[in-house]
This record gives structure tokens, sequence and C-alpha cells, in this order.
């Protein structure tokens, strides 16, 4: 919700304008499948289970810290390149925590993994 709510109302829209919100919601999905896919792979042992969910705090914790110090995003090509890639790291992080946290459901309820997704789908 932040992503498409938050993010593109006061970051993207009074930055680049209301055409490229569009283009920032594209790169951070396109971003968040192909994480999602990565993730999936490295979730198989828990010393890659433990980088991988480092490696997307320390994404999702870059990025809200630059919001955090209200970095004011200008109409050059470095403000452009800057705002598509925080939609692209935006996406890694959620692609990595949607993965974990799909990956220790299906640990913790082996015998009802189906009841388990479909409660974090409907929480989610």
């Amino acid at each position: 919700a932040f992503a498409f709510g938050d993010f593109t109302k006061f970051v993207v829209e009074p930055s680049l304008g209301t055409s490229y919100v569009a283009g920032c919601m594209a790169m951070f999905y396109a971003a968040d499948a192909v994480a999602s896919v990565i993730a999936a792979r490295l979730a198989t042992s828990p010393f890659n289970i433990s980088a991988v969910i480092l490696f997307g705090l320390g994404l999702q914790g870059g990025v809200l810290l630059q919001f955090l110090y209200k970095v004011h995003y200008s109409q050059d090509l470095l403000g452009y390149v800057i705002l598509f890639v925080d939609s692209a790291v935006w996406g890694v992080g959620d692609a990595v925590c949607n993965t974990q946290i799909t990956a220790v459901l299906g640990l913790i309820y082996p015998q009802n993994t189906e009841a388990a997704f479909a409660a974090w789908k409907m929480l989610q």
C-alpha cells in the first residue's frame, strides 16, 4: 500500500509529475518479480535465508532513511534515475520480505501449508 499510495502521491507525483507514476509502479513490479524468483532460489539453506533477510532489510532501511531525510528530487536526469532506482530497490525489498515470510510459513506449518498461505494472503 505504501509503494502505491504514499510513495507515488508524495514523492513521485510532486517531483516528476503524474505521467511518471505508472513508470515507477512498473519498475517496482518488475524488480519485485525478478527478486522474488531469485530469493525463492536462495531460500533453501539457513545461511542463504539469513543473508537474503539481511539484504532485504538493508535495502528497505536505505530507502526509508532516504525518505526520512526528505531528499528533494530534481527534475533533471539524476532525479529521474534516483526515483526509478528507489522504486526498484523498494520492489526488491518487498520481494525478499514476502518470499521469506512464505518460506517461514512453509517451515512452521508443513501439514497445513494451504491454510497458512491462505491466511497470509488474507492478512496481506
